[in-house]
């Protein structure tokens, strides 16, 4: 696989402007030190994003059951909705100790993601995995064949650009979701994977609701997706995920006004 044709995209003004944009306000959510949410809100974001990310893949629980999910140790032997989301809550907790450039840590997190509900949580798949958008019919074929390294490959792209990571992290985004590196939970760790990359230039990405805010607008991502593979250029997917309404520039204004200053 050539992940240098995965990686392509092209740069307009646009985003550019973006870019500047997203910067500002994710410079003053750090020079406001708003890199925590308000006390006692902590375990609300998480509740958000844990049940956005699963209703992003069709998940039917409520919030309410998956925020005492994630205290729930008997969670595991209540089925699989359950589990998914007592997975996800483990997984969001492992998350600031991993290596967002590691494939090792990569598979470790799907391990945890995807433990009781696919056969091999934690191992790359080894058959081709047809690729749907959200249409009926699939878009193309995602070949196995040399798919650790282009895994490896992607992964150190996203380690050595260095262009800003706002820009990078979607590239990464999009390449783990073109790749489809594992038979099941390819974009829930594609976006939790571009979460950590962010984390590590701003922790505030610990909290940010990003995927309820995708969910809230999933046709609109996984068209962007969709027009990112078909046309071999993932720049209108980095203009998508910088103007959508779950986009770091947007979130972090919401987040920086419910924060306030801080005390």
């Amino acid at each position: 696989m050539d992940v240098g044709s995965i990686v392509y995209y092209s740069i307009s003004p646009r985003i550019m402007n973006l870019l500047v944009q997203v910067h500002g306000q994710l410079g003053e959510v750090t020079a406001r030190h708003l890199h925590l949410p308000p006390s006692g809100s902590a375990k609300t974001y998480r509740a958000s994003t844990v049940h956005a990310t699963l209703a992003i893949e069709g998940g039917l629980l409520d919030p309410h059951p998956v925020a005492a999910l994630a205290e729930d140790h008997s969670a595991s032997t209540q089925g699989p909705a359950a589990l998914e989301a007592l997975n996800t809550h483990r997984t969001y907790d492992l998350l600031p100790s991993l290596d967002p450039f590691a494939d090792q840590d990569l598979r470790q997190a799907h391990g945890v993601l995807m433990h009781g509900l696919a056969v091999d949580a934690g191992r790359y798949r080894t058959g081709p995995m047809e690729v749907f958008y959200g249409d009926p019919q699939p878009l193309r074929t995602a070949p196995a064949n040399g798919l650790p390294v282009a895994v490896q490959d992607l992964l150190r792209y996203a380690e050595e650009d260095d262009f800003p990571p706002l820009l990078t992290s979607c590239v990464l985004h999009f390449g783990m979701v073109y790749l489809r590196p594992f038979t099941a939970g390819n974009g829930r760790l594609a976006r939790l994977w571009q979460r950590r990359m962010l984390m590590r230039h701003w922790p505030v990405f610990a909290y940010l609701p990003v995927e309820a805010f995708i969910h809230n607008a999933e046709p609109a991502y996984n068209a962007a997706l969709e027009f990112a593979d078909r046309r071999g250029d993932c720049g209108g997917f980095i203009t998508y995920a910088r103007t959508h309404p779950g986009s770091p520039r947007r979130i972090a204004r919401q987040f920086r006004s419910k924060c306030g200053s801080p005390e």
